[in-house]
This record gives C-alpha cells, structure tokens and sequence, in this order.
C-alpha cells in the first residue's frame, strides 16, 4: 500500500494572498499571550482553539516543528513568519516523512479538512 503523503502546492493566487509582515506581526502578538516574544505549543494549541479551529496536541506540534528552526521548542517572530512562506507545504511534507505512521496519519487527517486525500497551503495556514 502507498502509504505516502501528498501536499498540494500554493496557486499564483494564494501566493499573491498572502499576508503582510505587518498582518503576520499581528498575528504573532494574538498568538503570543505572554509577551514573551515566542509562541509555545500551549499558546500555539490554544490560539488555533480561538481561531475555532479544533486543535490537537499533535497538529499543534506539527505546526510548531515545521516553524521552529532552531529546535528550542518554541516559535520566534521570526520564525512565526515562516508558516507564510512558499515552501511551507513542502516542508511540511518533509517532516511529516520523519514522523512514526500513525502520527502522520491523525496529523494528515486532521489538516486535509476537506477530506480530499491532499493538504492545500488554505488548510495549513488554517490548522
């Protein structure tokens, strides 16, 4: 069986939709109800539950481990801007290849929100 994931890539219009640095400075300061200048997987778990999105502790990590570039656990604003990136579906796709199956599988299932067997860069922004 085939057991591999697929990501479907931005089109020109999605990559034309993004959001400003100013949109995604905003965001982050939702995101980051510490102060701190860093989002954690609690503040990352519970901004998605606000934004009505229901939240997994795994598709949080998932999302916190595609951002965190330097393995610290948390998400910088720097790192935050990352999630926006135009490879950002990629990237996920490769993390996700070094994850245990049956973690992939709930991940996967919980962002293909349209249950259309593929993760569009709308579903992953809105995980």
């Amino acid at each position: 069986a085939d057991d591999s994931v697929e990501v479907a890539l931005p089109t020109v219009d999605e990559l034309s939709s993004r959001p400003s640095d100013e949109q995604v400075a905003a965001i982050f300061q939702e995101f980051d109800t510490s102060n701190d200048g860093f989002v954690d997987l609690d503040e990352l778990q519970a901004a998605l539950e606000r934004a009505g999105k229901s939240a997994s502790r795994e598709s949080a990590m998932a999302i916190l481990l595609l951002a965190d570039d330097n393995g610290d656990g948390r998400i910088s604003r720097d790192e935050f801007k990352s999630i926006f990136r135009p490879d950002a579906p990629e990237t996920l796709k490769s993390l996700l290849q070094t994850l245990p199956d049956d973690q992939i599988a709930a991940i996967f299932t919980e962002f293909d929100t349209s249950k259309d067997g593929f993760v569009d860069l709308d579903e992953l922004q809105a995980a």
